[in-house]
């Protein structure tokens, strides 16, 4: 295979000199390069000498471009320009340049993820996909390889999906490339395939989803669903049921919900599978937020009835913690055994909860204990109707107030994309302003140079003046256009958040209320059970007082 190695050192595009070749694929060459005037990386992909003159790959080649160019989207790898060098005809992309890790080395490395890291990643591989197929782009090749994990801002895990629109080829020719082959034969790679996509079908967007669920089946696994001979395996995408992934793990179990999200990605009918992007991002979050829920609840239940909470590795606490984009507490700083809290005797003591709970977890161990209570009264008979009643609404509420936060939460990822697309708008007009001034000065220089070219450069000049007033014009309304979607956004979030404060309060009151009610069915809970219930409930009661919290 020829390669462009020589290439270093070179000025590419007029503008872009080549620095060194940090990657090599089927179809060409990726080299850092850097802006002759902006300091700046870039990453240039150069088409493989041999295949510039044959017009099949020009042709994918430029369509990665066109596709990736279409899609503003921070989890998507941006492409800046696409051209063909005069000197030498070689066929080149420029495009942000990333540092980070393939979800592939990933997968190689620790087999398989932990719900906390896969689903963060799985919903933003949703969202971005979503976006793609807004903007009529399939992806049709989407795996491991084609993932990129990079850090944004202390984010770990932040998605670049690469290679949008693009597909290897597989032919005597050119060698092994494992994807798209010549027209008319099957697009994709075996392993991540739609059955559609395997009998040469049509295919849109849900075929993209189809291979999020064999990749998040991957993810969660360590094995995408069907492995074997590419010509098997895609028979077996569209003849064979695909197994629960629960059933892959037996000593990791998968909730109920992860398996049926990505079963519902996997159905072999585009029509039985999640229909957008959106909806399955959505799902993703639900379950997230389910979970971690269920996970605190437990927590929450281990700590009123044993007094302590189970010991988690420090690297396993932070790690996770990371994962899901926000910042280590201080806490977590010190040494010693994460998450362990001084035993009393089995019971939470007033000495110890103060010091190492925060007040959230009082306010969620004395939830608890008092939840705990009105079922075992309602299940003793001891309570009535009124007891039963506020509790479904409690469910009911706290299931809102769960929606809710995760509806927020989604709305304030939208303010980073806002300022991420509108913000390549922006670098695209700055670039250009830039490269008109740059014209107008050379302009200048001429015109002062060569008297006798006036007529012509002053038209040049009149035309590169009201270029300028175009884009400073197009500028200002950008930044108006960005500041009223962003206005929109926050009335949008605010609203949420009054209907969660009033879900919230109304918790309170009715949690209020139902500590009044089974006060007054002390008397009568006799012993056994009701009195260790009871008994919980003081000790957590007691924590709050003792730590001024009480609400």
């Amino acid at each position: 295979m020829t390669d462009n190695h020589d290439l270093v050192g070179k000025i590419v595009g007029g503008r872009f000199e080549v620095v060194r070749a940090i990657g090599q694929g089927g179809m060409g060459t990726v080299f850092e390069a850097r802006h002759l005037t902006l300091p700046r990386k870039f990453a240039i992909k150069i088409l493989r000498r041999e295949l510039a003159n044959n017009p099949d790959f020009v042709e994918r080649f430029r369509r990665e471009a066109i596709a990736a160019a279409r899609i503003e989207h921070p989890n998507v790898i941006y492409i800046t320009d696409y051209g063909r060098t005069e000197e030498r005809s070689l066929v080149y992309l420029v495009m942000e340049y990333l540092e980070g890790i393939g979800l592939d080395e990933v997968l190689s490395r620790n087999i398989r993820l932990p719900l906390h890291r896969a689903l963060p990643i799985l919903a933003q591989l949703a969202d971005a996909l979503d976006h793609a197929h807004q903007m009529a782009v399939v992806h049709r090749d989407l795996k491991p390889e084609n993932i990129l994990l990079t850090e944004v801002r202390g984010q770990k895990d932040y998605v670049k999906i690469l290679d949008f629109g693009i597909a290897k080829v597989k032919s005597a020719e050119y060698g092994d490339m494992e994807s798209l082959t010549m027209q008319g034969q099957v697009f994709g790679t075996a392993e991540y395939m739609s059955p559609e996509q395997a009998t040469g079908e049509p295919t849109d967007g849900r075929s993209d989803i189809y291979a999020l669920g064999c990749l998040a089946y991957e993810m969660i696994t360590g094995n995408p669903p069907f492995l074997g001979p590419a010509v098997r395996v895609l028979q077996a995408h569209v003849n064979d049921p695909v197994s629960a992934p629960s059933t892959r793990l037996k000593d990791h179990p998968i909730p109920p919900a992860v398996d049926a999200l990505i079963l519902r990605c996997l159905a072999k009918e585009p029509v039985d599978r999640y229909q957008s992007g959106a909806e399955l991002r959505q799902d993703l979050l639900k379950t997230r937020a389910t979970l971690y829920s269920m996970s605190a609840e437990r927590a929450s239940r281990e700590r009123a009835n044993t007094g302590s909470m189970a010991t988690v590795p420090r690297k396993a606490l932070t790690d996770g913690w990371q994962a899901l984009g926000g910042r280590v507490p201080s806490i977590f700083a010190d040494t010693g055994p994460m998450g362990a809290v001084p035993s009393s005797g089995g019971r939470l003591s007033q000495t110890d909860l103060p010091v190492t709970a925060s007040p959230e977890q009082l306010h969620d161990n004395y939830h608890v204990a008092l939840r705990q209570l009105a079922i075992g009264l309602v299940q003793e008979a001891v309570a009535g109707r009124e007891i039963s009643e506020a509790l479904e609404r409690l469910l009911v509420i706290e299931e809102e107030v769960a929606s809710l936060t995760g509806t927020i939460a989604l709305s304030e990822q939208n303010f980073d994309r806002i300022r991420f697309e509108f913000g390549q708008r922006e670098k695209r007009l700055r670039y250009a302003m830039l490269d008109l001034n740059m014209s107008r000065a050379q302009i200048g220089g001429r015109l002062e140079a060569n008297p006798a070219e006036a007529v012509a450069l002053q038209g040049q000049m009149a035309d590169l003046e009201y270029q300028i007033s175009e884009l400073t014009r197009s500028t200002e309304q950008l930044a108006q256009e960005r500041q009223e979607h962003i206005d929109e956004l926050d009335g949008e979030v605010k609203r949420y958040r009054e209907v969660r404060d009033e879900r919230e309060q109304e918790a309170v009151e009715l949690y209020q209320a139902l500590h009044t009610k089974v006060e007054a069915l002390r008397s009568k809970s006799g012993s056994g059970s009701l009195t260790s219930l009871y008994g919980q409930l003081d000790t957590a009661v007691s924590a709050l007082e003792a730590s001024h919290t009480v609400r």
